[in-house]
């Protein structure tokens, strides 16, 4: 029983690598992608993603997340998220009326748009002096 086993499995790895050998070679890419988030100009100084599940605000270098009757604000917009007191809200965050209604936001035609600056997805992010990442 031994002997069939090595043998069935000796063949197989044969025919495996001799079937590679002759084939063609794959011409594509296995990395792994991510699309990067798009800002919309919705207020001077205020900025949301565009098209995101979460409403998700940026302004005055951070970004602003509304959740639970509660501010939330991250240097990197897709993680890191910080708890803060609302007299600590920049008024033009503070003064966004029914935050919820960003969820998913797509903006007509002729909006400003832009790449969010320090938008990194976990696997991308590199360690930079001073512990941010880029």
């Amino acid at each position: 029983m031994r002997s069939i086993t090595a043998f069935c499995a000796a063949a197989v790895l044969t025919l495996g690598v001799a079937g590679c050998a002759g084939s063609v070679a794959y011409r594509g890419s296995a990395g792994y992608s991510y699309s990067q988030p798009t800002l919309v100009a919705i207020g001077p100084d205020l900025w949301v993603v565009e098209n995101y599940e979460r409403p998700i605000f940026y302004s005055d270098g951070y970004y602003w997340r509304y959740d639970n009757r509660t501010w939330y604000r991250s240097y990197r917009g897709d993680s890191a998220w910080v708890r803060v007191d609302y007299g600590y809200v920049p008024h033009t965050v503070a003064r966004i009326d029914r935050p919820h209604r960003y969820v998913h936001y797509r903006a007509p035609r002729g909006y400003v748009r832009r790449t969010p600056p320090g938008w990194y997805h976990d696997r991308d992010r590199t360690p930079r002096r001073g512990g941010y990442y880029r």
